[in-house]
Parts: structure tokens; sequence; C-alpha cells
């Protein structure tokens, strides 16, 4: 059932600090709310004394924010004016702009407390925006994933569906399949009257395509996922075969201690680097072998944990001591995530062989060296290729990169699958109708046409105060 979603009556004036914690140039009180300029206007002295209740909107007023009666100073500031409809949640808003001292932004979020708002809660300002039908769901996770983008495809994926591109396609679903329903449910009604109603084929073209959309936009979501939160990379192999040496080659500095020693790594290492605008969260384990050593051993089991929860594998092997049982047996352990076989050390080697003996069991390797960056590039375009199979993914498009969309995706495309069933099978409208409002619903819960306030509420506590 659509929950009712929309902004309620006592619609109240929330504010809080919009612009990261910590000392810099600019920090921004926003304030949201029916109200708000007045209240703002209580603890803002413009420079040319005229009220703010008379400013236009998309205005910028020089002057200070001050305690009131008192007219203590607390800093010099701008006070932007965004009048309803027209402003980031369609109320009426103004934002504050201070030095971005933390006293500053404490001292005027305070004032506007005390003057009669309330702090918003994570994520309000964007709930609002949702609420009042500025954006759609789509949107609105697009601004925490926009924040949280770990790269630059990652950005652009954030980009493109918060300017509507995924909102768009959701939206045409949703309009076929309400055609569709309405089409079934007019030959339900109209059943018992003589009055010639087949919407059969012609339904079964219309969910037909929409499957096709779904598929399309469902094939892409595995790759929209990786860019969106970084693929996981773990970088196996025997002790002192070069995994933390190899680390530091990719993030071009020395991250991980390497010293000639076997065992030198004993925990799990972790690094977030970008190749081609794909984040790949590196992870730098200890040597993987038989141990007595008790600290060596918790590492080893922290490495096999690693490798159970990483998208990808690196096995590192050793060019010049060559493959042995341990390399096979840790390639045997990766054997379920796409992997690359890396041999390190080619630079002692007197030259590189077409297909040196060392993985003569292997189909293909990379060659590397870790010491002097031999072979680092060609890595990390293989590292692109393994991510995205057929090479790098387009830039252009809509992609799902949302793993709840994905899921809801799937789920319609079981609804019509089943509908399709029903009507290709002769049995009565009415089974493939209520498919189809399966299918709306799922579809509903991406566009947040029918989503539960529990969703939202999941949602919307991972943004930040203020945004």
């Amino acid at each position: 059932m659509t929950q009712d979603l929309s902004p309620q009556p006592d619609n109240d004036i929330i504010a809080a600090i919009a612009t990261a914690q910590g000392p810099g140039g600019i920090g921004i009180v926003r304030l949201s709310g029916v109200g708000c300029i007045a209240l703002a206007d209580k603890i803002f002295a413009a420079h040319d004394h005229q009220s703010l209740i008379g400013k236009p909107g998309y205005s910028l007023t020089y002057g200070r924010v001050t305690t009131g009666a008192e007219a203590l100073v607390i800093d010099e500031a701008l006070a932007t004016i965004m009048r309803a409809p027209r402003s980031y949640t369609k109320e009426d808003v103004v934002e504050l702009n201070v030095h971005g001292g933390p006293t500053s932004l404490r001292r005027t979020l305070e004032l506007a407390l005390a003057a009669g708002a309330r702090l918003a809660e994570p994520g309000e300002f964007t709930r609002r925006a949702f609420l009042n039908g500025r954006i759609d769901l789509t949107q609105a996770e697009a601004v925490l994933d926009l924040i949280e983008a770990k790269s630059k495809r990652a950005g652009d994926i954030a980009i493109r569906q918060l300017t509507g591109r995924l909102a768009r396609r959701i939206q045409e679903i949703e309009t076929t399949l309400t055609q569709s329903l309405v089409d079934l449910e007019a030959a339900v009604d109209f059943s018992d009257e003589d009055i010639e109603i087949e919407p059969r084929e012609k339904v079964m073209t219309s969910v037909d395509r929409v499957a096709e959309s779904i598929d399309n936009l469902l094939a892409g979501a595995a790759d929209g996922e990786v860019i969106r939160t970084g693929a996981r990379l773990a970088i196996i192999g025997r002790p002192n075969v070069g995994k933390s040496s190899l680390l530091n080659a990719l993030l071009r500095r020395d991250r991980a201690i390497v010293t000639p020693l076997p065992g030198t790594t004993r925990d799990v290492l972790e690094e977030t680097i970008s190749i081609d605008g794909v984040a790949f969260v590196l992870i730098d384990t200890a040597g993987i072998r038989h141990t007595d050593d008790v600290i060596e051993k918790q590492g080893v089991a922290r490495s096999r944990r690693s490798l159970a929860e990483a998208d990808l594998a690196a096995v590192v092997v050793d060019a010049v001591a060559g493959v042995g049982d341990e390399d096979l047996a840790l390639l045997a352990e990766a054997r379920a995530l796409p992997k690359i076989v890396i041999a390190n050390k080619i630079d002692l080697l007197p030259q590189a062989p077409a297909k040196p003996k060392i993985l003569n069991q292997q189909t293909g390797y990379i060659g590397v060296s870790a010491k002097t960056g031999m072979g680092i590039d060609r890595l990390e375009r293989a590292l692109i290729e393994l991510v995205f199979k057929d090479g790098v993914l387009a830039t252009d498009g809509v992609l799902v990169s949302n793993a709840r969309h994905a899921e809801a995706l799937r789920r319609t495309a079981v609804a019509i699958a089943q509908a399709r069933t029903a009507l290709s099978n002769g049995l009565s409208e009415e089974f493939a109708a209520g498919e189809i409002r399966t299918a709306l619903s799922c579809v509903g819960e991406i566009s947040g046409r029918d989503v539960s306030p529990d969703i939202l509420d999941r949602i919307f506590e991972r943004f930040c105060i203020g945004k």
C-alpha cells in the first residue's frame, strides 16, 4: 500500500551546519521551512539596515550575525535568500555564510535554534526535497552517492542519476505498466457485456518491452555497484613474493613496510586508489602459509577472511623462485573470484620470456617489477579489464549502481514474467492484473511513489546532518 509521505501541515523550521566540520574559509548554516526568513531576520543585521523579509529570492545580503537584543556581533556574514518553490527543499530557505571556523558556525546555529528553529535530522533537507516533489527517490539517493563518490566515474554516475536519467527510465516503465493494468482491468470490468476487448496481445507486447528495458538496466548493475562502492582487490601470495611492494607501487608511495624478511606483514592493510576513474580498495594481506607463529597465524586467518570478502583477487608469485605447491594452492583457494596472476620481480630475470616456465601451468599472467615500476601500467589496464570483462565501461547512458534499485528491478521482472505467462496460458486477465500491480509496487519503491517510511528512514539516516 502506498504510504502518505506528504509534508505535514505543521512543517517546522529546521537548521543545521551545511558544510564540513573543521576550519575553512566559509561555513554555512542552512535554514528551511515556513517562517525561516523571519527567523533569520532576528539573528542577522543587514548592512543596509533593511529586513531580510523584504528581500527577493536569489538575493545576497551583507551583514552581521548578532545575538539580537544585546546586539553582540558573532561574525560577519552573507545571507542568501531562496524563496519557495525555487529552492532545494521547495520551501523558503536561508543560508547564512560565515567564516568557516567551528566557533562561528556553532554559535550561529545555536542562535537559530534559540530563535525557534529545530536541529535538522540527517538528510532532512534532501528528504523534504523528495517529499515536496522536487526530486524523486533515485535523485535523493544520488545526492548521497555524489557526496561519497570515491572516483571520477562514481561521481559521473551520481551526477547522471541526480539529473534524472534513471528517474525518466523508471517513469517510462511505470507509465507502460500502468497502461497495461488499465487495459487488463477494462477487460475484466466489461467481461460480461457485449463489448469486444482483447488486451492480451497488446499487454504482452508492452510487458515484453518493459522486460527488455529492465534487462538492459540490470545488465550493467554489477559494474555500476563496483564503480559506486569501489572494487575490493585482495593481494594474496606466499610470504616475501612482494605483495607490500606491489601495494606501494600501485599507490606510487611507500605505505606498507617492506623488508627482505618473510612474514613482515602481520595484519591486513587497506588503501583506496583510482584507476581510469574507477576506485579500487587494495587489500595488502599477510603471506599465506603454514606457520607455528601465533601472531602470524592470526595474520594468515585475516588474509583468508579478506579474500572471502573481496570482489577480485591478485595472486602474486615470485618470477625468480617460480610457482610452487603453495602458489597453486592459493590459486585454487581464489578460484571463485575473478583473479589476475602477477609475476613479480621480473627485473631479476635475464629477460622476460613470452611464456616463462614459472607459469606454464597457468593460462596468463602480468609480469611486473614492484621495485622498478616495470609493468605497473599494464597491470592497471588489466585490472580495469578484469572488472568490466569486455573492456572499459561506456561513460554515457543509464547505469544502475544501487543494490536497492537492482533488487527492486529483479522483483519487477519476475512479476512481469508471471503476468505474461498467465496471459499466454489463457488464464483470466485478473491473474495478470495482480502481477502487474505487484510489478508497479516494486518499481514504485525505486522512484519513491510506493515506498514505506521505514525504507525512507534507512535511506536518509545515512546522510550527514545539513544535507
